[in-house]
This record gives structure tokens, C-alpha cells and sequence, in this order.
């Protein structure tokens, strides 16, 4: 099935289970695809009950309308699901030149010049924890970093050619809403010389707000208000207790809601915001720019 096909409200289902994801450790995705490999056959069939208790047992919980989205249009009307179809969908294309482009040139800077594989103890050998931006912040130490990383490869060859170094990025790729980002935070943890000239980036506010939204919807708790949610988020937020954002609390909170988002994408987000320009944002600014058509 063609990404692009998918009805709109499963195409909401997979992107909730993307967001959803974001919460979770970097080897989630990979972890899955390990144990739904391990439970099936050769037809990548399990029923709509194992795949649902599977995705469970990683923290990833799916409503009852959820589950009838992805039967519908996953099923084979016998309750089994194509369970690889549905995490490819979940993990998506590479749609982009740039991340394609950003792929070869990580698999070229970590290979030996003369080979056309990787192994993955060259590209753990690349990785520094201390350059990690949740060990930056204190949210991971560099041992709990260093895991996270290592999850990501879990049940792969020790030997990965580029179709499949480029799939296992891919998987890890969900995890960053900004582009620009994604190269940043590579660069960073693998030492890799980021040379990219840092291009003015247009931000596309609408398409964070769309994102963001989807973010708080997951966080409403039984028959709280859309509104009562905005004033918790808002107070997440404040992390000093000021009733009012600054940028650094901004940075720290996307990092903490699992929005890895560019250093210019942050500030140009946090500019629109602060519309009386005090450096910091209040909860009037924050609803009425940032969910104020809710």
C-alpha cells in the first residue's frame, strides 16, 4: 500500500503512534521490528490482538478506534494484520534529497575508504555521548545515552551495506520533527564535521502547530478540558514557576516532549511567540499564538 494512499484518519492513527513514539527510547522502532519477526512466519502476519499487545509491552497504546482504523485497512479480514507493512508505513519513505544526501555522506565519513560496508562497531566507536543534547541538558546520563543508541541496531547484521545503514537511520529519523535537526544531532553525537552552511530557515509555524496539537491531544487526561490541558502544558513549560517562558525553558521543554527541533527553528518559534519581544512568553502569548484557534 502507497503511503500517500492512506485514508486521512489512519493517516492520523500512524502519526499519533509516531508522536507516541518520540517519548520512547531511540531503539523502539528497531526493537519492534525484532519482535514481530520473531512471533511470525514468513508472511509477516500476526493477529490484530498480538500486534496491539506487542506495540503495549514498548509503551506505545492504541485506542479501540485506532485499532479498527488499522484493521480496516490493514486486515485480511481473517483478524491477521501485515504487521511490516504497517511499521513501514509508521516509519515512512525517505521523501527527501537533503536526508538522502545527509545518509551517504555519514555512511562515507564512518566506512573505510576502500570497503562498500559499515560495521556497526565502527559507528558505535563514532559515538559521543557528551555531545548528546538530552546529556547536554541532564536528562540522560552518557551511559543511559550510549544504550538508547545501541538499541537502535538491535537485530542487524554486524555488517550493514548502505540500503540497510540507510533504513536503520530512517527508523531513527522519526524521532526528529526538524530536518536541520536531524543533521545537527548526527554530526554532533558521531563527530562528524558539520560543514552544511547554516541556510536562513523559513519556519513553518502552521505545520509545528499541527504537531504540537496532536502532542497535546495525547496528554488529555479523561474528560479534562482542551483548556485545562494549555494550562498544564503551560506550567511544563514554566520550569522556574515565573508564569512566563523563556527561551532556554522553550528548548528544554521541546527536548522533554520529544520535539527535537533546530536551534534556528526554536528561536524563530519562540520569536513569533513573544509578541510584546520581552524576551520571555506569557500564557496569554502562548495561547493566542501558538493554540489559539483551538
Amino acid at each position: 500500500m502507497d503511503p500517500t494512499s492512506l485514508p486521512p484518519a489512519l493517516e492520523t492513527v500512524i502519526l499519533n503512534i509516531r508522536h507516541s513514539i518520540t517519548r520512547l527510547r531511540m531503539g523502539v522502532i528497531r526493537n519492534l521490528y525484532v519482535d514481530l519477526s520473531e512471533i511470525t512466519d514468513t508472511e509477516d502476519k500476526v493477529t490484530d490482538d498480538v500486534f496491539e499487545s506487542t506495540l503495549g509491552e514498548h509503551g506505545i497504546f492504541l485506542s479501540q478506534s485506532q485499532m479498527w482504523q488499522i484493521t480496516r485497512y490493514f486486515g485480511d479480514g481473517e483478524d491477521n494484520l501485515n504487521w511490516r507493512d504497517i511499521m513501514d508505513h509508521i516509519v515512512g519513505k525517505i521523501h527527501s534529497a537533503k536526508k538522502n544526501k545527509f545518509f551517504k555522506q555519514l555512511f562515507d565519513y564512518i566506512k573505510q575508504q576502500d570497503s562498500d560496508t559499515i560495521t556497526i562497531p565502527q559507528i558505535l566507536d563514532k559515538f559521543d555521548a557528551t555531545r548528546h543534547p538530552k546529556v547536554m541538558v541532564g536528562f540522560l546520563t552518557p551511559d543511559k545515552a550510549y544504550q538508547e543508541f545501541v538499541y537502535a541496531f538491535n537485530g542487524l547484521p554486524q555488517t550493514l551495506n548502505f540500503e540497510i545503514f540507510t533504513r536503520t537511520f530512517q527508523e531513527m529519523a522519526i524521532y526528529f520533527f526538524d530536518e536541520e535537526y536531524l543533521e545537527v544531532f548526527f554530526s554532533a553525537i558521531l563527530n562528524i564535521p558539520h560543514s552544511t552552511p547554516q541556510e536562513e530557515i523559513s519556519y513553518k509555524l502552521a505545520d509545528t502547530k499541527r504537531v504540537v496539537k496532536e502532542k497535546l491531544r495525547n496528554r488529555q487526561k479523561g474528560n479534562e478540558s482542551f483548556e485545562q490541558t494549555l494550562v498544564r502544558l503551560f506550567k511544563f513549560f514554566d520550569i522556574n514557576g515565573d508564569e512566563h517562558i523563556n527561551l532556554d525553558e522553550f528548548k528544554t521543554t521541546f527536548s522533554r516532549m520529544g520535539l527535537f527541533l533546530s536551534e534556528e527553528s526554536v528561536q524563530a518559534l519562540f520569536r513569533v511567540l513573544d509578541g510584546d519581544h520581552d524576551n520571555n512568553v506569557n500564557y496569554k502569548e502562548f495561547t493566542k499564538n501558538f493554540l489559539g484557534d483551538q
